[in-house]
C-alpha cells in the first residue's frame, strides 16, 4: 500500500502538467493510459515478481517435509497485489481526471 500511494501521490504531481493535453488530444484517455504505466505496471510486476522471490526465498524452510508457502497462499498475495494495484491505477486516473477537468489555461 505504501508503495502503491507513494506512486499514486507521484503521479499525481506529474498530472497537473498533463492537464493541457486534455484540451490538444480532445479526450481523458491520456490521463487513464498514464496512470495505468505510473501507477497499475509498476506495482502489478513488482507485486508478482516480489510473491515469486518470496516463495523461492522460503522453499528451502520446511517443517517435516511440508512448506509453510503453499500454492494457495501465492495465489491469494498475487491476487490481493493485483486488486489493489488496479484500485490504486482507478483512484488515481480518477482523481487526474477531476484535476484535468477544473484545470483552465494561465495568461503567461
Amino acid at each position: 500500500m505504501t508503495a502503491g500511494l507513494s506512486a499514486m501521490a507521484e503521479f499525481l504531481r506529474q498530472g497537473r502538467a498533463l492537464a493541457p493535453l486534455s484540451v490538444l488530444t480532445g479526450g481523458l484517455r491520456v490521463f487513464r493510459t498514464s496512470a495505468a504505466w505510473s501507477v497499475l505496471a509498476p506495482l502489478a510486476v513488482a507485486g508478482t515478481v516480489g510473491t515469486a522471490v518470496a516463495a523461492a526465498l522460503a522453499a528451502p524452510v520446511t517443517a517435516n517435509g511440508e512448506s509453510y508457502i503453499t500454492g494457495g497462499l501465492l495465489l491469494s498475495t498475487t491476487g490481493v497485489v493485483l486488486v489493489v494495484s488496479v484500485l490504486l491505477w482507478l483512484w488515481a486516473s480518477h482523481i487526474a481526471v477531476r484535476q484535468a477537468r477544473t484545470w483552465h489555461p494561465g495568461g503567461d
